[in-house]
């Protein structure tokens, strides 16, 4: 993709990854099963059934989906949230570290 082409498309610092890989997210010391919709180096969008507080820290572990590979641990700020129609939550968080 050229630079002209990506001033259009996406106007981020780092590309994101787009995904459906199982995650964890650990919120007040409880798991909550989730979905990794997509990532970048410094953010992260997952789908879960359980609501979260904006500005609240949880860790989130996505899977690799595979032995080999170790998952991916991130601690990270919930910074908006979407309810969906299924009554889901869809959050866009801001990775603050990587456990």
């Amino acid at each position: 993709m050229t630079n002209n082409a990506r001033s259009y498309q996406e106007k981020r610092d780092y590309i994101r990854m787009q995904m459906n890989a199982d995650a964890v997210a650990t919120y007040e010391g409880k798991d909550f099963t989730a979905t990794c919709i997509d990532l970048s180096s410094s953010g992260v969008q997952i789908q879960c059934s359980q609501p979260f507080e904006i500005n609240s820290s949880i860790d989130i572990n996505i899977s690799s989906g595979s032995e080999s590979t170790n998952p991916l641990k991130i601690k990270a700020t919930i910074l908006r949230v979407n309810r969906l129609a299924d009554d889901s939550f869809r959050y866009g968080a801001c990775i603050d570290a990587y456990l």
